[in-house]
């Protein structure tokens, strides 16, 4: 296995090293050698080289281009430059595909590759190149191809000879991370990880690129030029085994449903939807009105999610809600006075016009997969304080049960409480 080779060298060069620095004798180097010799016996839980530069969530390969138009020598190339940039195109649009494949991953508006290059930290210019022309792709609606040529660095015209038994190479390094977006689903965005490099390969210079171990070498790509013994690597087997990063996003701005997830201490059911009526008794006056959630789609609100006053927050103000008599523009509320303050743990939601009384609010990722908690911020005319999250409860919590069909909402603090919201995006 590639792994004992690796430890083998390892251990041969320790040796050859510490006799020419130290001048040890060969007994005193029994105790290094016995440790390379275990190492090596564990080869049988090893079957892929140990690579330098990846870690759990990612890995890159080198894959190999221009997989139709292979040349073979004996035969003198004097078109590189053309080939090159050929090349190059290929490798982009190869990584824009995948990108945009519904097989693996969807590119979407929770994510783009300037988000992915961002959170894996890579800094590589044509990484950075890679994602600014993924983004004009998708924002135009335009093929990837239109725009690499733009960036495409050419190498130099040059004459290459191509020896008998000799190809001519295009390869590259592909970097392939494996994410989730607030803990949702699994995802893959490949990058390109290097320039495209070129040159003349023999098939025992493919053998030394395996057995470098710098990167693994797809087997897809390189088995038509490769032996039937080499030892290529199944990329696709591979992504199964990376731990996904979690990249937290916080929630695009524009109109909404929230809903309810199941809490099980309160007895709420899933799937009831935030409202506010001036209204079937949820007036509480002129100016604002008490808010509730309620089963079906005819009593819940539409939600419009708009920037806070103070960065990283944001306003949740209603929309017209003709059955409820419920303007426009009322905005989620918190107040620790009057009938408001239910007790010294938890206070009752409104909405209310204006900008004095509503309240700038947190929205975080839920404990359960693809939900939010909606948390107060401090609000000092309310005399609320930050951090008590939204919920509301179900036939276990009296006090908050309107009628069969609804329920009143408060904020809570602590963790007991507060629920986790599904937020539907209606545009």
């Amino acid at each position: 296995m590639r792994i004992n080779e690796n430890l083998n060298q390892l251990g041969y060069l320790l040796i050859k090293e510490i006799k020419k620095n130290n001048k040890q004798t060969h007994s005193t180097l029994k105790p290094i050698a016995a440790i390379v010799s275990l190492l090596t016996s564990l080869d049988l839980f090893f079957s892929s080289p140990i690579m330098a530069s990846q870690d759990s969530s990612n890995l890159t390969y080198f894959r190999k281009l221009r997989r139709g138009t292979t040349d073979y020598g004996p035969v003198t190339i004097t078109d590189s430059t053309f080939k090159h940039e050929e090349a190059s195109i290929e490798n982009y649009e190869y990584c824009h595909q995948e990108n945009t494949s519904s097989r693996e991953f969807s590119m979407t508006n929770e994510v783009s590759v300037s988000g992915v290059v961002k959170a894996f930290d890579i800094g590589a210019t044509h990484s950075n190149t890679f994602a600014h022309i993924s983004t004009e792709a998708e924002r135009t609606g335009n093929e990837i191809k239109s725009f690499q040529k733009q960036f495409v660095q050419v190498s130099e015209k040059k004459e290459r000879t191509i020896k008998e038994g000799q190809f001519l190479a295009f390869y590259s390094a592909v970097k392939v991370c494996c994410f989730t977006v607030n803990r949702g689903k699994r995802q893959y965005s490949y990058i390109p990880a290097s320039d495209v490099f070129v040159k003349p390969m023999f098939p025992k210079d493919i053998r030394s690129l395996i057995d470098e171990g710098l990167h693994y070498v797809d087997s897809q790509s390189w088995s038509s030029v490769g032996h039937q013994d080499m030892k290529f690597d199944d990329i696709s087997e591979l992504l199964k085994t990376l731990k996904p990063l979690n990249i937290e996003v916080p929630i695009p701005y524009g109109t909404y449903k929230i809903k309810t997830t199941k809490h099980d201490p309160s007895g709420m059911v899933a799937g009831w939807g935030l409202a506010s009526w001036m209204d079937h008794g949820a007036k509480r006056n002129d100016s604002s009105s008490w808010v509730a959630v309620h089963q079906g789609e005819k009593w819940p609100c539409r939600w419009e999610i708009m920037p806070g006053k103070e960065e990283g927050t944001f306003r949740i103000e209603t929309h017209t809600h003709v059955a409820g008599r419920q303007p426009a523009g009322f905005g989620l509320s918190a107040f620790r006075f009057g009938i408001g303050n239910r007790n010294s743990g938890s206070t009752r939601v409104a909405a209310h016009n204006g900008t004095r009384w509503p309240m700038d609010w947190k929205i975080v990722p839920g404990k359960k997969i693809n939900t939010w908690r909606i948390n107060t911020t401090d609000h000092w005319d309310s005399g609320h304080c930050a951090g008590w999250g939204l919920g509301a409860w179900g036939r276990k919590v009296g006090d908050t049960v309107r009628n069969d069909s609804s329920s009143w909402v408060h904020v809570h603090e602590g963790d007991y409480w507060p629920m986790d919201w599904v937020l539907e995006k209606q545009d």
